[in-house]
């Protein structure tokens, strides 16, 4: 049994102030020091990396400091000048997005020029924003939002005016037949998927570790079994995940099945069983269920069969064929609230 700590535990954040609660993540040895260690990273509102230390023999050692003018570009002439290195985790700076060494800022779709406060390429939804420059960077509004995945500006208040952070905390153990390299790696997609589909909504999205998680998480293997279906199919089934109780943000469990029949579930396949599973502990049900917000009820006519396909809450499992699948990985703004108000009622006075 093979047991890796990783910050994944519901912990909700909800402050007009504008930092950030202190996030900490696991640095694998293999990729970027010789010696495992804590690196933990201060970020701002909007995700920037402000900066990063770790405990070296018990001094505390500035391993990366950051300060940015308004579109993203590095001032360069702190104490502690900011590090690049290839593949290293200081290559993430602003809004949390990869610093090329181009000098670029990698987002999902489009290359960020941080110097310019502009885009190398035009935007891919310029047809739905005709008001904006085709290159500009989040509507040049980037004190109050932030650029989401190179497409659009996001707020990162709520209705009432509110920064929204989401960070989970969990311990994970490894059950399973990966082996140590597999493991580590899978980790490190799990946070950035993690970031990613918690995020979406323009909030920002942690992945916390801490020896004391209340929340603990089992990598599993697993034997298919053979069902048959309304018309007569035969089709071979597996749990991706099983949550202990929905809606129990702060003490709770839940297993991930990483190998099926002696084999390796695709990565992604896994990260998103695992994003499934935390969204029931922050009370996201199925979409067949009875607590599902409405803009993702199957049962609403208001609701397209297409956008339950495509919804991380959705499974296998559901009792409708037609809209039967495991690959959704987007959650609706009645699903984040939702997840919102129960880690919120939840959390310790």
């Amino acid at each position: 049994m093979i047991k890796y700590l990783i910050y994944l535990s519901m912990e909700w954040h909800n402050s007009p102030a504008a930092v950030r609660p202190l996030s900490c993540g696991f640095v694998a040895t293999a990729e970027f020091f010789t010696e495992e260690r804590y690196i933990y990273q201060y970020k701002d509102h909007l995700g920037n990396v402000r900066m990063s230390y770790a405990n070296s023999n018990n001094i505390l050692e500035i391993v990366d400091v950051n300060d940015y003018y308004p579109f993203g570009m590095n001032h360069l002439d702190s104490n502690n000048s900011a590090f690049f290195g290839q593949s290293a985790y200081q290559n993430y700076k602003f809004q949390e997005q990869e610093l090329q060494e181009t000098g670029f800022y990698a987002f999902k779709w489009r290359q960020y020029m941080p110097d310019v406060g502009r885009f190398f390429n035009i935007d891919p939804l310029a047809e739905k924003y005709p008001y904006n420059s085709t290159y500009a960077f989040s509507e040049n509004r980037v004190i109050d939002g932030r650029e989401l995945e190179g497409l659009e500006w996001a707020s990162t208040k709520d209705d009432k005016g509110v920064i929204t952070s989401r960070q989970l905390t969990v311990s994970i153990t490894n059950d399973s037949k990966l082996d140590n390299k597999q493991f580590n790696k899978l980790i490190e997609s799990t946070k950035a998927d993690f970031s990613k589909t918690y995020g979406a909504d323009g909030a920002t999205a942690n992945l916390v570790v801490s020896d004391d998680a209340t929340i603990q998480v089992t990598i599993v293997n697993q034997t298919s079994e053979t069902i048959t279906l309304e018309s007569g199919e035969e089709v071979s089934t597996f749990k991706g995940g099983v949550t202990a109780v929905l809606g129990e943000s702060q003490k709770n469990s839940f297993t991930v099945t990483a190998v099926v029949d002696g084999d390796k579930r695709v990565t992604s396949d896994i990260t998103r069983s695992f994003n499934h599973e935390a969204a029931h502990t922050a009370g996201v049900d199925h979409p067949w269920g009875n607590t599902t917000p409405s803009d993702m009820n199957q049962n609403s006519k208001d609701v397209k069969n297409s956008a339950v396909r495509n919804n991380l809450a959705n499974s296998d499992g559901n009792p409708n064929e037609n809209v039967r699948s495991s690959d959704g990985t987007k959650l609706t703004t009645g699903q984040f609230q939702k997840m919102d108000e129960v880690i919120e009622s939840q959390q310790p006075q």
